[in-house]
């Protein structure tokens, strides 16, 4: 599994990342993964938007949703 890390501005709900850096572990399995990680890292910097409902983060360009994550529960113990 690789990494990844890089600068981005927010303000509102504009959203600007650029420069992401990734460790470079390459991953064979399953068949086509370094394209989809590449094509993931792509959509991570077209993304100018960004909203928050309800435990999703929906990143988007313009009006249209790229990329959409649900927040996980923490596992930590009190």
């Amino acid at each position: 599994m690789n990494r990844y890390a890089g600068p981005y501005v927010r303000a509102d709900e504009e959203l600007k990342i650029e420069s992401i850096g990734a460790t470079r572990k390459f991953l064979d399995k399953p068949p086509g993964a370094m394209d989809q990680e590449g094509r993931y890292l792509k959509l991570l910097e077209t993304a100018d938007r960004w909203e928050f409902r309800g435990g999703w983060l929906d990143l988007k360009h313009g009006e249209k949703s790229i990329l959409v994550f649900k927040l996980r529960a923490s596992t930590a113990k009190s």
